[in-house]
């Protein structure tokens, strides 16, 4: 298989796409982590950190790209279920898009529509390609910089430090689920992977790695800022779109303001829904190599809207498959890594 992006292009859509979503995933999802989101997302990335060394070190090993590299009857089935995965995530975030759409809309859009718009949406960006995608990551990422500049100057004096405490929030057993689901969901980074061609000068500066410390910069960033802007609201609705209604507003922000942060939201949100549906058309390839593109985007715009349309992308689900997926994406991939490792040794160890 040909890699299919630059390392640089894979940067801007994994930072953006997986940074977003997990900060979702604990700022909107995670509301009975109260103000313990920051430390959730800094205990999901230590989880996923074994994976990012792995992917840096099959690389430096083997000097060229995944793509030229991970072949065999297992990475084919290694693809299907990381596409699987990439699909789930592909309905869960039009589910997402479509009910921040509705609640900003005050709720006189339709959800089925939205659900045809958003799935038609990310399947135009893969028909468009990858580099489209990432040209689509570079701009929103130019728009939340720009709206995070302005949320940080405007609400400076609102921020308060002390409702950081206490550091665990309800406590490492409340937490640690969402850490652990979260690092499910970061795991995204290894489809991207398998189809970037990194080039020798970024693959020995441990690019993986980097790329997983920035989307914890990231997370931890949106975290501290959305906590220190409310005391924990502990007996406070648990719904997602009083969740959302404190992210977008949070009862302080100027509707100029607002102006700002929306279209960078909405930006935020399709750059990972396009990512995630990438990922699924081409680990489908991978399994499927004789299948043509538009077939496999066909298939995968079906299967998206199948799940947006049915209970699945609601949080009870999102929590327990993202649970799952972290061992079942990770284990292999490590496993193999350990392989790899141990050749290298036989082979340069005296005889």
């Amino acid at each position: 298989m040909k890699p299919l992006l630059s390392g640089r292009s894979a940067a801007a859509i994994v930072f953006l796409a997986l940074g977003t979503r997990a900060s979702y995933a604990i700022a909107i999802d995670g509301p009975q982590l109260l103000n313990a989101g920051w430390i959730t997302f800094l205990m999901a990335a230590i989880g996923v950190a074994p994976l990012a060394f792995s992917m840096d070190f099959l690389e430096n090993a083997m000097q060229k790209p995944a793509a030229e590299f991970m072949k065999g009857a297992w990475v084919r089935v290694y693809s299907v279920v990381l596409a699987l995965f990439a699909l789930y995530e592909t309905g869960c975030g039009i589910f997402l898009l479509s009910g921040s759409a509705s609640y900003l809309a005050y709720e006189t859009i339709s959800a089925p529509v939205m659900f045809i718009v958003c799935g038609l949406t990310a399947a135009a960006g893969c028909m468009i390609g990858s580099e489209a995608v990432a040209g689509a990551a570079r701009i929103a990422l130019r728009l939340f910089a720009i709206a995070v500049v302005f949320v940080v100057f405007s609400q400076m004096s609102s921020y308060n430090w002390r409702w950081l405490t206490p550091v665990f929030g309800p406590g490492l057993k409340v937490i640690l689920p969402p850490a652990l689901s979260v690092s499910g969901m970061l795991t995204g980074m290894i489809p991207l992977w398998l189809f970037t061609d990194y080039n020798n000068r970024y693959v020995k500066r441990g690019y993986m790695k980097k790329i997983l410390l920035a989307i914890t910069g990231y997370g931890v960033m949106v975290s501290l800022l959305f906590a220190m802007l409310l005391p924990a609201m502990p007996k406070g609705p648990m719904t997602r779109w009083f969740q959302l209604e404190r992210l977008l507003a949070n009862g302080r922000t100027p509707q100029a303001l607002q102006v700002i942060m929306i279209p960078a939201w909405f930006s935020l949100l399709l750059v990972s829904l396009s990512f995630n549906m990438l990922c699924a058309t081409e680990m489908l390839g991978i399994a499927f190599p004789s299948t043509k593109p538009i077939w496999r985007i066909g298939i995968c715009l079906a299967a998206i809207l199948a799940i947006s349309f049915s209970p699945l992308g609601t949080r009870p689900y999102i929590e327990l498959i993202n649970l799952i997926r972290w061992p079942v994406c990770s284990i292999p991939l490590l496993i193999y890594a350990l392989i790899i490792a141990a050749k290298k040794r036989k082979a340069v160890s005296p005889a």
